[in-house]
């Protein structure tokens, strides 16, 4: 799904003030097979039409050891699909790109994984086809503002 919207900040200095506020383009969602996107965004499991974006925003993140992002940390927060709100928690790492220089924050990615059950957000259509869980994996780049 692409981003409609994010607002990303990662405090450097206290890496747990940092936080995560996106929202995603339902109606724009894409799947690797063309014909399982219908499916996807009808009434009984997205529902596009009537709820076209999902909304994310972070309320605790929690360090990995060593007190970094970059391994073992959890990003925790409310995820809103089809205008219901439910708490999730997600493994994270946030990390440069191979060979950058320790202090160069310009460019990160970040990556995070996780499941939801889809039914706990109404999104219970083509349960012959389609399990109750959902894995997530999520993988964006961010820049710093200039």
């Amino acid at each position: 799904m692409p981003i409609q919207t994010a607002d990303v900040l990662v405090d450097t200095k206290n890496l747990r003030n940092s936080m995560v506020d996106v929202v995603l383009n339902v109606a724009e969602a894409r799947t690797k097979l063309p014909f399982a996107r219908g499916p996807m965004l009808s009434r009984s499991v997205l529902d596009a039409a009537r709820f076209p974006s999902i909304h994310f925003v972070s309320t605790a993140v929690s360090l990995g050891p060593g007190g970094r992002i970059s391994d073992g940390a959890t990003v925790t927060g409310d995820l809103t699909v089809r205008d219901v709100t439910r708490p999730i928690t997600l493994d994270a790492a946030l990390y440069r790109p191979p060979g950058s220089a320790k202090d160069d924050l310009d460019r990160l990615f970040i990556h995070l994984t996780g499941a939801l059950n889809r039914n706990d957000f109404g999104a219970t259509g083509y349960a012959d086809l389609v399990d109750e869980t959902v894995g997530l994996n999520i993988r964006t780049e961010i820049r710093r503002k200039p």
